[in-house]
């Protein structure tokens, strides 16, 4: 059952940055297009509260928010496989930041795109919060669960 665990685990990872790098090989056009669809059902509230702004919120959020999930099952996987006591938000927040760096040097070579340390920073920062998350919620899990029964305990 660990195995199916970690399998799940490393796949739903693996999942988010497959999705992170589809949407940074888009182009410069189809990405903008895409956060245009994003924001106009909510345009008229996102321009009274930034103005101009409002797109360039919605592309930092959409940054912010993919990069917290990946950090989310990345830390996941990286408990399941070593063990359910050993919290360490070191290797995850690793690998997420190094794909942050490696999604904006991608960036680089696909056209109307750019290669920002902006982004690199915004990608941490929500890297950081679902790091945050996971480990607020495992700890709740350890606490609350229920103890497995035991081959000594029959």
């Amino acid at each position: 059952m660990k195995k199916v665990r970690i399998l799940v685990s490393c796949v739903l990872a693996a999942a988010c940055a497959g999705l992170i790098f589809w949407f940074s090989a888009q182009s410069g056009e189809a990405s903008a297009q895409m956060s245009s669809q994003v924001m106009n059902p909510i345009s008229r509230l996102l321009t009274a509260l930034f103005g101009g702004a409002a797109h360039t919120v919605v592309r930092k959020c959409a940054h912010f928010i993919l990069f917290g999930a990946l950090m989310f099952l990345t830390y996941n996987a990286c408990f399941q496989a070593r063990g359910e006591g050993r919290l360490s938000p070191i290797l995850p927040f690793a690998i997420c930041v190094l794909y942050a760096v490696s999604d904006e040097a991608h960036q680089y070579f696909v056209p109307g795109r750019a290669c920002r340390l902006y982004d690199i920073g915004v990608d941490a920062l929500g890297c950081v919060v679902g790091g945050l998350c996971f480990w607020a919620a495992a700890k709740l899990w350890l606490r609350f669960r229920k103890p497995s029964v035991t081959h000594s305990d029959r």
